[in-house]
């Protein structure tokens, strides 16, 4: 039989000590004798793979013609043939047990049996047998080690193996330390494959290994490397998949395959979670928030695929956070959350964010005929959600509430005429998911000239342009508007600058009553044609017509970075800017436009003392200099570009934007410690994150951080809530209605941040109710004040707003007119122990006052109640059923008048079953 590939005989054996020495503890070198020996993993080193042997050798004794080999168990308590000698070598490999070598200090190696991990040992004097299932470790015991002769030899005795030897009947391998050693037909060498290293961003991992000396590694049939003389290789793998991967070995010398493998590992990446939640505020986005790997890309897409958000995970803890927008829809909707490294897919996870009901409309039904007047709307949506009800097209609030949390919604119109309508309800809930429903009063009859659907042109302004600069403190406005309607500029509703008719080509002019101030003026546009008003909020900055001359871009010794800057400006218009640098180098040129602004691109350039620059602006002969120093700091100098400082925002996804050195950490929290994002500056010097921004009474106070290793450097910024005066409204009492005397508060809705006052102006008396501040939300509530008993009320209630406009309402309520006590029945109920009965009186009296019970025999009270705002009472106690009570009822009003009612006689009985 020819011999295994690249045997060697006993004069190779020093080979074999070379791959111990040269592989380490960690590798794994392959070797076939009697048994079938071979060199196994150590314990100490992971992720190592080896390739098992596919024809082990066998060992012949030099005293006999036939060969050994171990048959059937090592080792039982009754003993059994350990080492049995057959004629050819072929039979001893197929009975021959495998064994496997595992290295250990100084070149020794332990042998255990491949299939029970028992340890191959010296036993008794000078054999070799199995100690057993010795888990736990063979021991020194159990040390083995090629010798400088090339002889199997046992550590701690220096015996070696010579042969079968037959003691008491049963063959072992004899040891000896004299005599010749057994000798080796053949050393077959194996293969290992570890994990060294993994590179994420390139999706490469380095594999190591043992193999057969001066030898080649095939990896996947694509690449190879040489094993060097001591029997390592290592290979760099690419184009690896995140997670799980598999290779393909094969060792491979002299134009044989030696041995091959299939290696698993992973390129670990962290997996990526996510939850999605709301805040209370229904106008604010959902937002999803989860881990994933550092530093890398996450999209957001929705049931769709569309992307809805992307982000970048914290580069130190693996955090992200973003907003989506509402589907504007009903119900549980899926958001996918996908991490990926430079364009790669790393791994997804699935987000479920219920967004709830969408609103319905239950009555009044749709097509449904009103003959006009007031009308009651009701139907089911979200609970906690905003609805309101608008004409279709219209931007004007006919009415607005929310949806009880039982998920009902009512909301009363009044004077509602009874041509064509169609109303839209509009929900909007948690999420800022917004669904609407639409319905059609009275199909048949005639539009509303007041109230036409599409058929009244929506106003605009052509000049000036919304947020343009005007010079000029009473600019004529003009625009577009409905032939015949009413146009009214002014800072609310109740303050109008200016007026005009639009004539019948749909154009509008208007000259100003009263001049603009210096700085930004918000005003607010109204049409009024028939019944339908329309407003619109148009800007107007107004600057000085010749402004300073002055550098607005850049402050006095600040900071530079490296590149294109812009240098901006004020000046008297038309004036010739020019900048010149200590060197006599001209910086650029500009002239001041219509508005007196100038500017100039330059790019500026690394300097040891910085720029001094001087600007000289030359207007009709007068020229006037200023002068900027600007410190070279070899980095990009921290700043948030957008939005600006105390400028205002709106309810909704905000993006925060700025500059800094590529790699910079920049981080914010607001004055409550939340934070508001964080993001890194890319090679640019950029940096941007989104933010959802609710409505707020103080604004933002955000304080920035921008932390590039050991420089840091921060910033503030104040942005306050962008608000649109609102009439006041009450909503707590209807005009009209009838109070109930005693403490009471008013409330009602306004203009956030607005100041609230309230008098009764009745006979001109002006007496102060109470005075408040509108909430951010839009409502307000008076101080509890003591109402009545008899006094009617003529409430005004006057909002003065943030820009010192002013509007009022009026309420008129009425103190309970006297009205007789009325008994008008009794019930009686379940018994509630011997002899007890429940029993209700009913009844009708003034409303707020109380109503007593009493004995008309003793006097004394058995039970006293409170009236209702309707006039209603009732009064529910146990009575003794055996006793005849005498009653009689008293009532007292309010304004302290009282009446009574001699009810007399009167037995509590069961009601008849």
């Amino acid at each position: 039989m020819p011999e295994p590939p690249y045997a060697a005989r006993t004069k190779d054996f020093n080979l074999s000590k070379k791959i111990l020495r040269g592989l380490g503890a960690g590798a794994l070198a392959a070797a076939t004798v009697a048994s079938g020996l071979s060199f196994g993993p150590a314990s100490a080193r992971a992720a190592i793979s080896e390739a098992p042997l596919s024809s082990p050798a066998a060992l012949e004794p030099v005293a006999a013609k036939m060969y050994a080999q171990v048959a059937g168990s090592w080792y039982t308590s009754s003993s059994g043939v350990y080492v049995s000698k057959v004629n050819t070598k072929a039979e001893a490999m197929s009975k021959a047990a495998d064994l496997l070598l595992y290295p250990m200090a100084d070149g020794a190696f332990n042998m255990r049996v491949a299939s029970s991990g028992a340890c191959l040992a010296p036993a008794g004097y000078k054999n070799v047998g199995v100690i057993g299932d010795n888990s736990g470790g063979c021991g020194m015991t159990g040390d083995w080690k090629i010798d400088a002769a090339g002889r199997l030899s046992a550590t701690k005795s220096e015996t070696y193996i010579t042969g079968p030897v037959t003691i008491d009947g049963t063959m072992w391998w004899n040891r000896a330390s004299t005599g010749p050693a057994a000798d080796f037909t053949g050393i077959r060498f194996g293969m290992t494959a570890g994990l060294e290293d993994t590179d994420l961003v390139n999706r490469t991992a380095k594999l190591t290994g043992a193999a057969k000396p001066d030898s080649t590694v095939v990896i996947d049939d694509n690449q190879e490397v040489d094993v060097d003389s001591d029997g390592n290789w290592s290979a760099v793998l690419e184009d690896l998949n995140y997670g799980k991967n598999s290779t393909h070995l094969e060792n491979w010398g002299d134009g044989k395959k030696i041995s091959e493998l299939d290696f698993m590992f992973d390129l670990d990446v962290a997996a990526v979670t996510g939850t999605a939640s709301a805040t209370t505020t229904v106008t604010d986005d959902v937002t999803i928030a989860g881990t994933g790997e550092k530093n890398v890309d996450i999209t957001i897409t929705d049931e769709d695929g569309k992307t809805v958000a992307t982000t970048k995970t914290d580069s130190e803890t693996g955090r992200y956070e973003h907003t989506v927008a509402a589907p504007n829809a009903s119900g549980a909707h899926t958001f996918t959350v996908t991490q990926s490294i430079n364009g790669t897919d790393a791994g997804s996870t699935s987000v479920e964010f219920i967004y709830g009901a969408a609103t319905t409309i239950t009555s009044p039904v749709d097509n449904y005929v009103h003959p006009g007047g007031t009308l009651t709307f009701s139907g089911r949506g979200e609970p906690q959600a905003q609805v309101r009800i608008q004409e279709e097209g219209k931007t004007g609030i006919l009415q607005g509430g929310h949806v009880l949390s039982s998920g009902a919604w009512s909301l009363r119109v009044a004077e509602l005429s009874n041509a064509k309508h169609t109303l839209v309800v509009t929900q909007t809930g948690k999420g800022n998911n917004i669904t609407t429903a639409t319905l059609v009063l009275n199909p048949d009859g005639t539009v509303d000239p007041g109230d036409g659907e599409g058929e009244i042109t929506a106003p605009t302004v052509e000049s000036p342009g919304n947020n343009s600069n005007v010079t000029t403190s009473r600019p004529v406005f003009t625009g577009h508007g409905h032939p015949g309607a009413t146009v009214k500029i002014g800072y609310g509703p109740n303050s109008t600058i200016g007026t005009a008719t639009v004539d019948a080509d749909g154009e509008w002019t208007a000259n100003l009553t009263s001049g603009l101030a210096l700085g930004r003026s918000t005003l607010i546009v109204t049409q009024t044609s028939g019944k339908d008003t329309q407003t619109l909020t148009h800007i107007v900055n107004r600057v000085a017509a010749e402004a300073p001359f002055r550098v607005t871009s850049h402050t006095n010794n600040e900071n530079y970075a490296e590149g294109m800057t812009t240098f901006r400006g004020t000046a008297a218009v038309g004036a010739t800017i020019r900048a010149v640098n200590q060197w006599g180098t001209v910086m650029g040129t500009d002239t001041a436009d219509g508005t007196g602004n100038w500017a100039f691109n330059r790019n500026l350039g690394p300097t040891t003392t910085g720029y001094d620059i001087t600007f000289t602006a030359t207007k009709d002969g007068r020229t006037e200099t200023t002068q900027l120093h600007l410190n070279y700091q070899g980095v990009i100098a921290f700043q948030v570009t957008s939005p600006a400082n105390n400028s205002t925002y709106e309810v909704g996804n905000a993006t925060f934007r700025g500059k800094a050195s590529p790699n910079t950490v920049v981080t914010a929290v607001n004055q409550w410690n939340t934070r508001m994002g964080t993001a890194t500056a890319n090679l640019d010097g950029d940096w941007a994150f989104s933010r959802n921004l609710g409505p707020t009474t103080a604004g933002y106070d955000i304080r920035f951080t921008a932390t590039k290793g050991d420089d840091v450097q921060r910033s503030t910024l104040h942005i306050s809530q962008a608000v649109t005066n609102v009439p006041v409204e009450v909503t707590s009492i209807a005009d009209g209605a009838t109070y109930t005397p005693g403490l009471n508060i008013l409330r009602g809705t306004g203009t956030p941040n607005a100041t609230i006052t309230a008098v009764n102006a009745k006979n001109g008396w002006n007496v102060a109710m109470g005075t408040t501040k509108v909430t951010a939300d839009g409502t307000w509530a008076l101080p509890e004040r003591n109402w009545g008993p008899s006094n009617d009320y003529e409430i005004k209630v006057t909002q003065t707003n943030p820009d010192k406009t002013t509007s009022t309402t009026m309420v008129n309520i009425f103190a309970p007119v006297f009205k007789d006590l009325e008994v008008t029945g009794v019930t009686t109920g379940a018994e509630n122990g011997p002899g007890a009965i429940f029993a209700t009186f009913t009844g009708t009296a003034t409303p707020g006052g109380s109503v007593t019970i009493k004995s008309a025999s003793t006097g004394s009270p058995y039970q006293t109640v409170e009236v209702n705002p309707q006039g209603q009472w009732t009064a529910t106690r146990t009575w003794n059923a055996t006793h005849t009570y005498n009653l009689i009822f008293d009532q007292v009003a309010k304004d302290g008048k009282t009446d009574s009612v001699n009810y007399g006689t009167w037995t509590a009985t069961t009601p008849p079953k």
